[in-house]
C-alpha cells in the first residue's frame, strides 16, 4: 500500500514520508513535540493528516516582534 494514502503509519513509513533521519524522529517523540501513539508500549503509530499539520505549521507558532 502506498504510504501517501494510509492513514496509519508505523516508525519506518513516517521516516520515508517525512525525509527525516530515524534519531531526530525518535528525538521529536520521546520530547512529545510530534504527535504519536504507542498503543502496545514499544510500536510507534502516526497519523498521516497529523504528521501534515506538523510539518505546515509555522516553528512555535512564533509571530515577528516588533522593535519599539
Amino acid at each position: 500500500m502506498d504510504i501517501t494514502t494510509k492513514n496509519v503509519l508505523n516508525f519506518e513509513e513516517t521516516v520515508e514520508y517525512t525525509g527525516m533521519k530515524a534519531s531526530y524522529l525518535y528525538k521529536l517523540t520521546s520530547t512529545g513535540k510530534i504527535p504519536h501513539y504507542k498503543p502496545y508500549g514499544k510500536m510507534l503509530f502516526f497519523r498521516r493528516e497529523e504528521l501534515e499539520e506538523f510539518l505546515t505549521r509555522k516553528a512555535d507558532n512564533k509571530k515577528p516582534q516588533k522593535n519599539g
